[in-house]
């Protein structure tokens, strides 16, 4: 019987083995493929929760911009409110009282005092109240009894003028006499004027009992002194 002739040549790579070599890299090109797979799903989940982060943060930006937003909204709308406020009180404000003397020669007061040594009294505008008599020579007007009468003086610095004939005293013939003297008399019917800073006050002894004398008093501005 005939051989069959073996064709191959030695060392050459049968059926057998390039079917195996041929598994062998599909083995490892589905190895490199997973591993490619798995690299392209982790970096894909990588930048699914940057994503998400930078999400959060943004929502958490958005949501502090709200806040500060809200905040200020807030305070403008109490400086308006205070504004406002500030604005009604102002409009409603009541604008200072300035006070200012009536002119010179204006009657500012009249009055009727009893008075008895050794009392001195202020002669203003107003009735000297209980209070301000005084003992110890304060005030406009003082009183002495020379020789036992009682008679008026100008103390603290005040000037005494006389009124002749024993007129009515008025502001023209308080401030025209130059009948100056020390004191008065406590004769009724006497008159005279007493020159004080900023006032004259007009004096008339209306009477005389025992105990003290009744002075009808009338006083008029006089910022010219």
């Amino acid at each position: 019987m005939p051989q069959r002739r073996d064709d191959s040549k030695p060392g050459a790579p049968g059926p057998d083995d390039k079917s195996g070599r041929r598994l062998t890299l599909l083995e490892k090109f589905l190895t490199v493929l997973g591993a490619a797979f798995a690299l392209a799903t982790a970096v894909l989940g990588l930048l699914t929760v940057q994503s998400n982060h930078a999400t959060n943060q943004a929502r958490s930006s958005a949501s502090s911009a709200d806040a500060d937003l809200s905040s200020l909204q807030t305070k403008y709308s109490q400086l308006k409110s205070q504004n406002a406020q500030l604005s009604a009180e102002l409009s409603t404000a009541e604008e200072p009282t300035v006070t200012t003397e009536p002119p010179t020669g204006t009657q500012v007061g009249s009055y009727s005092v009893d008075i008895n040594f050794p009392s001195s009294i202020p002669l203003g505008a107003v009735k000297p109240t209980q209070s301000e008599f005084s003992r110890s020579g304060l005030g406009d007007l003082g009183t002495a009894v020379p020789a036992d009468h009682l008679v008026f003086v100008p103390i603290n610095g005040n000037r005494m003028v006389s009124l002749p004939g024993g007129g009515t005293p008025t502001y023209q013939t308080c401030t025209d006499s130059s009948v100056f003297m020390t004191q008065a008399d406590s004769k009724p019917g006497t008159s005279f004027c007493v020159i004080e800073t900023g006032m004259v006050a007009g004096v008339t002894v209306t009477s005389l009992q025992p105990s003290n004398a009744v002075l009808s008093v009338t006083v008029w501005q006089n910022t010219a002194n």
